[in-house]
């Protein structure tokens, strides 16, 4: 029974204390707790006292921490966050300095479980050396428990107290001085900067007004051109969010991107920060693509430019570029907007998708496919004209092309063809080319050219498209819809019994 339960619990965490070579209770502990469902534990540790398992992890028996660690973490996880920061902050803070990795990050794992709402996190700030400790972890040797701790520290960014507590005082000097040991510590504060000021914008405002993240921006002018690439990633991460975006072009940044993006062909370091730098105005294009078009020429020229380039590294982020650009309608007009050279661009995608190597051919798909797709409360006449122009564009061909890829036996490249037509399934233009194209529907209802998982999943979501829309019916006809339909019913991975295709074969 529970209480049994409860009680050989208990009755185990005291021998704990009394005992020189604890490794056998802690055998036993585990058995006892894995035999108890999750919710039921809750009941049963209310009052079991865990500071016996605590002060087994000061030991330097590794088998004896693994096996402590497991349970402990068992018995804490069954206990709610307001409880663990009032009865086991004191350990749990011992356990973060613990000379063991796996020890630190569970205990911090703990910490990050009571930031899990507003409440919780304004108790946890009460708690400094809790705070200090885990802000000193950010330097730990081993990457995990600094994530950990970059997790905890984020959340506070979540209320007003957290900001104060962080950006102020002795928090905030420990800050300044991790970032003094090292590149790689450094950029470690300024990724949990990144994350917290994404918050809102007051977040944004404290990482700003205490100086650590003008520091950021200030890298772009440094001389490692390594650090300078670490650099223009997390900016691109800050053109996310609109707040962050009117920060950074208050902050001059975007300006100095610009003048990167001009000069690259004088600096023969220029092919390490390139595609960081195009990324940074793609993401700044999919939030504002007329301002970022008609500002930035030099952006999409360069975007445009190197779908050309030698260098897979250049091409794979121009292909992505286009992608993530013309992912919106808004997007989608500012390309139309372009002329001949958007003209130019869509045949050079039409001839990537073509060429290998594979891997390039998949980005090619991959971006066609957000280029081609449309929510259908955004299917205006304009815009489902425009789509039409594109595809005809970007092939003379182009429903002989996809369906040659779709044919293919390569699991990826065969998927990212499907993804294509799925976006594409939901267009009446488009669904007349499927609908006239020889051997199409035939081919999209046949179960037996589908082999692995990938494959059966992707080729679901076109006819699930299909299905879905309601103009199907009119462009297929009744007797392909319902097999549409009938395939829809049945699910991607459907296998017919063999009873049916015999009863089949002798009618």
């Amino acid at each position: 029974s529970a209480s049994k339960m409860a009680d050989s619990i208990s009755r185990l965490l005291q021998t704990l204390s009394t005992e020189d070579d604890p490794l056998e209770t802690l055998k036993e502990l585990k058995v006892a707790v894995n035999s108890v469902h999750p919710s039921a534990l809750e009941d049963l540790v209310t009052n079991v006292p865990l500071n016996p398992l605590f002060d087994c992890l000061n030991s330097s028996n590794g088998e004896q921490i693994q096996e402590c660690s497991y349970v402990l973490k068992k018995l804490l996880d069954a206990h709610s966050p307001s409880v663990i920061l009032r009865q086991f902050r004191e350990p749990l803070q011992r356990g973060v300095v613990h000379p063991r990795a796996d020890v630190r990050e569970l205990c911090l794992a703990e910490i990050y479980r009571c930031t899990d709402t507003i409440v919780h996190i304004q108790e946890l700030v009460t708690y400094h050396d809790l705070l200090l400790h885990t802000v000193q972890s950010l330097a730990d040797t081993q990457l995990s428990v600094a994530t950990m701790a970059g997790n905890v520290i984020t959340r506070l960014g979540a209320c007003q107290a957290g900001l104060r507590v962080l950006f102020t005082g002795n928090l905030l000097e420990e800050l300044q001085r991790l970032m003094k040991e090292s590149d790689v510590i450094r950029y470690r504060v300024y990724e949990v900067l990144v994350n917290i000021q994404a918050i809102s914008p007051e977040a944004l405002q404290h990482c700003s007004d205490c100086g650590l993240l003008p520091q950021l921006t200030g890298e772009l002018s440094g001389a490692d051109v390594l650090v300078q690439v670490n650099c223009i990633e997390m900016l691109s991460s800050m053109a996310q969010s609109p707040h962050g975006l009117n920060w950074l072009e208050q902050q001059g940044v975007v300006g100095k991107l610009e003048t990167m993006l001009t000069a690259a062909d004088g600096d023969p370091m220029s092919s390490f920060y390139m595609p960081g730098v195009i990324k940074f105005f793609g993401t700044m294009a999919s939030l504002r693509p007329d301002e970022t078009m008609e500002h930035h020429g030099a952006f999409m020229k360069t975007v445009f430019e190197s779908l050309d380039s030698r260098d897979p590294a250049m091409l794979k982020i121009a292909v992505e570029t286009v992608g993530m650009v013309g992912s919106t309608p808004e997007g989608k007009m500012a390309l139309e907007k372009q002329g001949t050279a958007w003209t130019d661009c869509l045949k050079q995608l039409g001839r990537i998708i073509l060429n290998p190597p594979t891997e390039m051919r998949m980005y090619g798909l991959t971006s066609m496919a957000s280029l081609f797709s449309l929510q259908v409360t955004d299917h205006t006449e304009d815009h489902l004209s425009m789509l039409e122009g594109w595809f005809n564009t970007f092939s003379p061909k182009p429903m002989d092309t996809l369906m040659a890829i779709v044919q293919q036996p390569f699991v990826n490249l065969h998927c990212a063809g499907l993804a294509v037509l799925q976006a594409l399934a939901n267009q009446a233009w488009a669904q007349r080319v499927m609908a006239n194209f020889p051997g199409f529907v035939e081919y999209l209802v046949d179960r037996s050219t589908e082999k692995d998982k990938m494959g059966k999943e992707a080729r679901y979501e076109v006819i699930k498209a299909l299905v879905e829309s309601s103009k199907a019916l009119e462009t297929f006809g009744s007797p392909f819809y319902l097999k549409l339909k009938e395939y829809y019913r049945q699910g991607p991975f459907y296998v017919r019994v063999q009873a049916e295709v015999a009863m089949e074969g002798s009618n």
